[in-house]
């Protein structure tokens, strides 16, 4: 500070002040910013001094120079030229610029770009805030964080604060990404100028975030053809195809004309001879570079490798190159440390180490066989000080620089013996005593640079790279070395995103390398690991990089179980959730017939794969409360955002994974967090955790500790509290469909908490009074706008938040929040207003949009995941009760169709493979089939009758009804065959036609029958499938052959035992009607063991056993006398009966008498049953 004068506060803001100031002793107007090093981790501290020397090194016309740079106690202060201008006005006044002073703002910054990035630079953070424009319309561009407010004098171009308006689509997902993010960012500058506004604007970060990704930009019509071209080229949405080096240089609109050059040229020789006589001015000398010289040396003793790191997470370059390749001005790493190269190696690895910081000067020490094999010896563990010694440094970083930089080529096998070295060093060094953490942080990090050979070869990590994973992490927590073990779990971190994108991804190249990175949660301790590592960093307080080794193993547990979305790994729509990917509804417009996309298990998403890591690491959490408090502190107010995404994410995953976690952080006050960071830019992924979260504990309602859980989540005596919260939130459609899907959701699953079951499929019992904060009409005109919603691009649109592949559908939260809120009754307020606002019109409009004519399924009904899908069913069953809406909703065209289409074996086929922790698996086929026969049941069930009810039998008899329940049934275990049975069993006994159908759908084959009449099944079922068969022996004689061939004897011979009184009556009646029509069935009763068994219910205890087995001994008696003898054996007639009961014929007699004789006959030895037969009930009967 003795160096200068503090004239004037310019500015300031949360980083510090700054100060126009004048250098002693001259005349030279300074801009001086001070940062405030209060409230900064160690992790902060050591980027600001890093992004410091990259900003000293920049020399540069259009990038703002730095003079000088110093720290005290308090602050860093960094000390530029001073900019000013007069374009503020005019700017102010014109909001945006014509294409003429564009096109000299663009040249000026794509040069400023080349510079940057032949330097190994990637900027970054490319805005208008980071542009200065002064009065010559000469641009500065300022770096790393220190644009702000230089001059009073000069125009920062702003924006929405704290968006990524100028992000390119690769950075927005968190996906790998290189220099080409900064080209983008250049177009939607340039674009912003020209047109006043950004191409993508709106005030929500998801809708940004999906703008950016999916959306085509929109070009203004009085653009000229250049302008657009060059535009178009920087605004491509995939990096490897946009506009670049060197051609970017060379396009017509920024092209330099040889006068231009010129001009240029003659103005930089001017700047420079004034530069150079002020010199020792500009802190190259005397007190000034000294301070810059102690400030380098505090920056390097925590420095970052000397190649920007490729990918998430790329650091700047600390260590720069000059544009011509060769080593920047810069002191060697080991100059700065005090050492000297004593010999030849050392010095040609030196050089090397210089020299492959840029692609050219790798590719050179490649090819060189004396550096190669210097690199390549430096980097074999040779005992002594080999893994202290600087030497050894220097190669790893060469090693990790050659690797990125060169392909391995089958005429150059150098980068593939380095790449094979630098992990073996690595292992060494990790098991070294004591441990050298300088040296392997510096080769952990320099492996990461050499990963980014991995986003082309398709592997996730170096070969043998994941084996060190936990033994590097072991020795760096060991030893306390915060930073290495920081270093580790970035490269867990990168690992796992590539790891996970190609499992996730159709692609069958590298996914076995990337299923054993995976396989080490599953296999190995590195969860659980990662947990303690992050308790013991927090517990280490203000130690130097345990905040940063905190925030690293947050982001690497996020990166286990979150698969981001990018253009490998993401999710065709049509092809994502089990009900559009089958195509049954488009297909159930061709109905009766029914076509699908076949399931052919080709959809590359690897369900189980994440769900088995999701609920491993929930279990590695839940038994670490340190851990757990890493990540309740990552979402208080005030911490890094991004380390608050990281925790948003591994809650969201893992609470889908396991209810039992869910219920330990509700107990833990979870929810309260989750609620104040839904009113933030993480709001929708918050939201989208608390649905999950409360979606666990629901399922766990039967918990000891559930009461608690549930309080933490909503208070039973006030859950009006919660729903004030929520409901804004629900309403923000208008602005925001994103964050209203997601409140939905919520407002759903809090809702389902205060329902007395998990369940509450049925209006009886206590139900407790709805919330009105629900029930406002804008509130339930927001549902009906989210049923109709048109998102954007061709993947669902909820993997920008959870990833890929997304579990939740759009417009499944305003499905579900209507479900429950007719779970409250048909007389409720809820389903009352409900009913107001017609949304179980609108839930029929969007079933419907699957089948109509001319149309593709509407999107809306794209984005139904399988929960949603039940929900959606479930409350269409209440609208339709007679006492709500009535069942005429059914009859709307289409709606059964698409009902019935539901049950499709393409559909349920997908639905088996989806997670059943998503609505999948056995489970969620089950709850589908139920709900879908629960409500085409529903209009058979009223006591007085449906008006409708015509009308829905003859289209379910139109429709392939029959033949899909039939079908649905091999889906079903034993416990939910009820619903699907009860059905078809009410239609087959109320029309013939239905009959007909179940035979021709192979309703009566054996393997059907076999499962029906199992007798571990319930009673219900099994009656229902009794009353099914017994029904068609009744219609008509022609289906004896057919049950015939069922081969349903064993069961009837096991169930006419049954315990249950209804069975066995069943089993009695299908006997009789079996005998109904002829003796067909006469000799199978015989051979089959079924007469005695018979007889033996003519005396059951229960009365209506009694009667139908007194029917069935009738009409097995009336054809023929072919049973008369076998039945006497049975009785012992000749015991039992006075001679006049047998008429003194023995049964050979019996047998050839007339047919009205042998019924005589046969009734006298009916009436000797044992036990009491009701009147009427000898002879030929007809069943009840």
């Amino acid at each position: 500070m003795e160096n200068y004068h503090v004239i004037d506060l310019i500015g300031e803001g949360s980083f510090g002040k700054v100060y126009k100031g004048r250098r002693k002793y001259t005349g030279q107007i300074t801009a001086m910013k001070f940062i405030m090093k209060h409230g900064k981790s160690e992790k902060d501290l050591k980027n600001l001094r890093q992004e410091i020397e990259i900003l000293r090194t920049l020399r540069h016309e259009s990038i703002i120079q730095m003079l000088d740079a110093f720290e005290t106690k308090t602050d860093f202060c960094v000390v530029t030229e001073y900019a000013q201008g007069e374009l503020f006005e005019i700017l102010e006044d014109d909001q945006n610029l014509p294409e003429e002073v564009v096109q000299v703002i663009a040249k000026q910054l794509v040069r400023a770009l080349h510079y940057l990035h032949s330097n190994r630079i990637i900027h970054r953070d490319m805005k208008p805030q980071n542009i200065l424009i002064g009065s010559n319309g000469a641009v500065k561009l300022c770096d790393f964080g220190f644009a702000r407010a230089m001059s009073c004098n000069t125009m920062v171009l702003t924006s929405i604060k704290g968006t990524p308006l100028y992000m390119a689509p690769e950075l927005v997902q968190e996906q790998p990404y290189n220099h080409t993010v900064d080209l983008w960012s250049l177009g939607v500058i340039l674009y912003e100028l020209y047109v006043g506004q950004p191409p993508f604007y709106t005030n929500s970060i998801y809708s940004l975030i999906h703008h950016i990704v999916k959306d085509p930009v929109k070009f203004p019509s009085n653009i000229s053809p250049e302008f657009r071209d060059f535009l178009k080229g920087l605004l491509n949405k995939d990096p490897k195809k946009r506009l670049g080096w060197p051609n970017l240089l060379d396009h017509p609109f920024v092209r330099e004309t040889p006068e231009e050059k010129a001009r240029r040229d003659a103005s930089l020789a001017e700047q420079w001879e004034m530069a150079e006589g002020s010199r020792a001015w500009r802190g190259e000398g005397g007190a000034v570079a000294g301070a810059s010289g102690a400030l380098a040396i505090g920056a390097q003793q925590g420095s970052a490798p000397a190649t920007p790191m490729p990918g998430k997470g790329a650091r700047p370059s600390s260590q720069a190159p000059a544009p011509d390749g060769t080593a920047s001005r810069q002191p060697s790493s080991a100059s700065a440390r005090g050492g000297s190269a004593t010999t030849s190696s050392q010095r040609l690895i030196a050089s090397a180490e210089a020299a492959s910081s840029t692609p050219q000067g790798a590719a050179r020490c490649a090819k060189d066989a004396e550096t190669l094999a210097a690199i390549l010896k430096a980097l074999k563990p040779d005992g002594g000080s080999w893994a202290q010694c600087e030497k050894t440094r220097s190669a790893l970083v060469c090693a990790g620089n050659i690797v990125a930089k060169c392909a391995v080529t089958a005429g150059d096998p150098g980068p593939a013996k380095l790449e094979k070295a630098l992990v073996e060093a690595l292992s060494a060094l990790s098991r070294a005593s004591p441990l050298p953490a300088n040296n392997l942080t510096a080769g952990l990090v320099a492996a990461r640079a050499a990963e980014a050979i991995c986003e082309n070869t398709a592997k996730p990590a170096l070969d043998g790279m994941k084996d060190l994973y936990l033994p590097a992490l072991d020795a760096a927590m060991a030893s306390k070395e915060w930073e290495c073990a920081a270093a580790v779990l970035d490269l867990v971190t990168d690992a796992f995103g590539r790891a996970q994108a190609r499992v996730a991804s159709p692609a069958a190249e590298g996914s076995a390398a990337c299923e054993g990175v995976l396989n080490l949660v599953l296999e190995t301790p590195l969860c659980k690991q990662i947990c303690r590592c992050m308790e013991e960093a927090r517990g280490c307080g203000a130690a130097p990089n345990a905040a940063l080794a905190v925030s690293s193993s947050l982001q690497a547990l996020a990166a286990i179980v979150h698969c981001p979305r990018d253009a490998t790994s993401s999710g065709l729509l049509d092809r994502h959730f089990p009900l559009t990917a089958s195509g049954v509804l488009h297909a159930a417009r061709s109905i009766p017939g029914v076509g699908g996309n076949r399931a052919d298990g080709s959809a590359g998403l690897c369900f189980g794969f994440q769900d088995s890591i999701r609920a491993v690491l929930a279990d590695a959490l839940a038994n670490n409360t340190q851990a757990f408090g890493a990540v309740r502190q990552a979402l208080q107010k005030g911490a890094d955002r991004k380390d608050a995404v990281s925790a948003l994410h591994l809650l969201l995953h893992t609470c889908r994974a396991s209810p039992s976690f869910c219920e330990a952080m509700a107990i833990a006050r979870l929810p309260p967090l989750l609620y104040e960071q839904s009113g933030t830019s993480n709001g929708m992924l918050a939201l989208l955790t608390l649905s999950a979260l409360a979606n666990g504990v629901s399922a766990r309602r039967d918990s000891p500790s559930a009461a608690t859980a549930v309080s933490s989540i909503v208070s039973a005596s006030n859950p009006s509290a919660v729903f004030q919260q929520l409901g804004p939130l629900l309403q923000n459609v208008s602005t925001d469909m994103f964050l209203s899907s997601a409140a939905a959701s919520a407002c759903a699953a809090v809702l389902q908490l205060l329902l007395p079951t998990v369940g509450a499929s049925s209006f009886s019992g206590s139900m407790p009074t709805p919330p009105n904060e629900l029930l406002t009409e804008p509130r339930l005109l927001s549902l009906k706008k989210l049923l109709t919603w048109k998102v954007a691009g061709s993947s669902p649109a909820m993997e920008v938040a959870e990833g890929v592949p997304a579990r939740t559908g759009a417009v499944d939260g305003a499905v579900l929040l209507i479900s429950n809120l007719t779970s409250f009754g048909p007389t409720s307020d809820a389903c009352m207003s409900v009913c107001r606002i017609k949304l179980g019109e609108s839930l029929a409009d969007l079933l419907m949009a699957g089948h109509a004519d001319g149309m593709s399924p509407l999107q809306a009904l794209q984005e139904l995941s399988p929960a949603g899908l039940v929900a959606l069913l479930q409350a269409i069953r209440r609208l339709i009760l007679p006492e709500v809406m009535g069942s005429k909703l059914l009859l709307q065209s289409g709606v059964l169709r698409c009902i019935i289409a539901v049950l499709h074996e393409d559909h349920l086929t997908r639905l088996r493979a989806w997670p059943e922790a998503s609505g999948g698996g056995a489970q969620g086929v089950s709850n589908t089939v139920v709900a879908t026969a629960q409500l085409l049941h529903a209009p058979f069930r009223p006591a007085g009758g449906d008006p409708n009810l015509q009308g829905i039998q003859e289209t379910l008899l139109r429709e392939p009804t029959i033949r899909l329940l039939v079908a649905s049934l091999d889906f079903l275990d034993p416990d939910n065959l009820a619903e699907p049975v009860g059905l078809l069993s009410r239609l087959i006994l109320g029309s013939n036609s239905f009959a007909s159908q179940f035979m021709q759908a192979g309703g009566l084959e054996a393997a059907c029958m076999s499962r029906l009449l199992k007798d571990t099944n319930p009673p219900g079922v099994l009656v229902d499938a009794l009353l099914t068969v017994s029904q068609l022996a009744r219609i008509s004689k022609d289906n004896y052959e057919p049950i015939a061939r069922a081969g349903i004897y064993p069961s009837i011979r096991r169930l006419i035992g049954h315990s249950d009184a209804g069975v066995r009556a069943r089993v009695c009646n299908l006997l009789g009607n079996l005998c109904r029509h002829s003796g067909y069935f006469y000799s199978a009763l015989e051979r089959h063991g079924l007469l005695t068994p018979l007889i033996e219910r003519c005396r059951d205890s229960d009365r209506a056993t009694r009667k139908f087995a007194c029917f069935a001994i009738g009409n097995a008696g009336f054809h023929n006398a072919g049973l008369y003898e076998p039945a006497a054996v049975c009785l012992d007639i000749t015991a039992g009966v006075p001679p006049q009961g047998r008429g003194g014929q023995d049964p050979g007699q019996r047998c050839r008498s007339p047919r009205e004789s042998c019924a005589k006959q046969w009734a006298a030895l009916q009436g000797a049953c044992p036990g009491q037969c009701p009147s009427g009930s000898s002879g030929y009967s007809k069943p009840t």
